[in-house]
């Protein structure tokens, strides 16, 4: 039996470019904004050196102004931040794929996870592959602060009101010791570049959404904000 998957494979395909792509356009903005800051504190102290005489008749000195000028310059480019394939989708089949991707790994680890979902879940405005990213990026970091715990548990419950959707990823891990420094790029004491918590919130509000932190008094709990079908869609559309 011969089976076609070059459509499948495809779409594979391009939902990965697309994902590659979006991640750099908002890793890019995350180095701008930077920059931008290392820009403002350079001119500030070139200012301060412009008294000083012998500044004022110095070549270098007056490169070293222009520099700060082109590269503050580069660090304004803005990019399109808005997601372009945002559609209407089925939350509790993106929890349920959720499910069957991490908890075989999760209870490997000693994890036990569980998806509390009502019943009768509306559709959510939401760019699907970016949305998975997101919770994955946060039961990654939940399996981190809780791999020197003795009790590890992971909870997804799920609330709705009138305009929104919440997801909350709580988890029985070490807790959060700064909140403050939460979503912040480039942060000293965090692991690696500290983007994780940056790139998905800017995903998420890339479609309308948001994420938080929501102080608990066991482990951390992120909360996944998503908008109701119906609610978002001609601001996309226009």
């Amino acid at each position: 039996m011969v089976v076609d998957i070059s459509d499948d494979l495809r779409s594979h395909e391009e939902s990965s470019l697309h994902q590659l792509l979006s991640g750099s356009r908002i890793l890019v903005a995350a180095i701008s904004h930077e920059i931008r800051n290392v820009c403002a504190a350079i001119a500030v102290v070139h200012q301060n050196l412009r008294r000083d005489s012998f500044s004022q008749k110095s070549r270098d000195f007056e490169v070293l102004g222009t520099l700060i000028h082109s590269l503050e310059k580069i660090a304004g480019m803005s990019l399109p931040s808005g997601s372009d394939r945002a559609a209407n989708i089925n939350l509790s089949s993106l929890l349920e794929e959720l499910r069957i991707i991490v908890e075989q790994p999760l209870q490997e680890k000693g994890i036990e996870l569980k998806i509390s979902l009502k019943e009768d879940l509306p559709m959510v405005f939401a760019d699907r592959p970016s949305l998975m990213q997101v919770f994955l990026n946060l039961i990654n970091n939940s399996e981190r602060a809780m791999s020197s715990q003795s009790r590890r548990q992971l909870l997804l419950s799920v609330d709705t009101d009138e305009q929104q959707v919440f997801v909350r990823v709580l988890d029985s891990g070490s807790g959060v010791q700064n909140p403050s420094d939460l979503f912040k790029p480039f942060q000293k004491r965090a692991e690696s570049t500290g983007l994780g918590l940056y790139l998905s919130r800017a995903f998420m509000r890339s479609f309308g959404g948001d994420l938080r932190y929501e102080a608990t008094t066991l482990g951390a709990c992120f909360v996944v904000e998503l908008t109701r079908s119906g609610k978002l869609e001609g601001l996309f559309n226009e």
